[in-house]
């Protein structure tokens, strides 16, 4: 078990009621050995959900670009990366109980995906290649929301050279503000 520390700079653009464009800047990966951590990846992701949406449940799906941005790939204790560009989609699924239970304002979400951490590489076969896993919880307090994600990446190639435990799995919280 190891801890890691990273700071992101997101943003999230609504194109359309379904369509969204997400871009995520990390300017702080922690890398073990420095004071200050150096500049990490950068995603760029579109997010559609699809008309089978309700008030209470929402199915979509995410797509997304990595551009290598870090200034050292795949830093020890942290989430296995490349200097490579790389792209990955996510299927999404949401419980909202905001309109069910007003008085319980709630989010859980699912996400199952795939990551190619290489795009010069061959889709699904790569020992790089990664599934990607998440469930989280929301809660909505006024204008700030707070949350707590366990997700992971998970080998998919490459049982023989990783363990399950060596795979990067994490529990996030954190709050948002509106």
């Amino acid at each position: 078990m190891a801890k890691y520390y990273s700071a992101h700079l997101n943003s999230t653009v609504g194109l359309a009621k379904y369509l969204e464009v997400f871009v995520d800047i990390v300017p702080y990966q922690d890398d073990q050995y420095h004071l200050f951590g150096r500049f990490g990846d950068t995603h760029l992701a579109l997010k559609y959900l699809t008309p089978l949406a309700t008030d209470a449940f929402k199915l979509g799906i995410m797509g997304f670009y990595k551009f290598p941005t870090a200034v050292s790939a795949n830093v020890r204790y942290e989430v296995f990366s490349t200097d490579k560009p790389g792209w990955g989609a996510k299927g999404l699924v949401t419980f909202d109980l905001i309109n069910v239970m007003p008085s319980f304002p709630t989010k859980l979400d699912l996400n199952l995906g795939y990551i190619d951490h290489n795009i010069y590489d061959q889709y699904f076969n790569s020992k790089i290649d990664q599934l990607f896993f998440g469930a989280g919880v929301k809660t909505s307090i006024r204008s700030v929301q707070a949350y707590v994600e366990y997700s992971g990446e998970i080998f998919i190639n490459n049982p023989s050279q990783v363990d399950f435990k060596q795979n990067s799995i994490r529990i996030t919280p954190g709050f948002r503000f509106m």
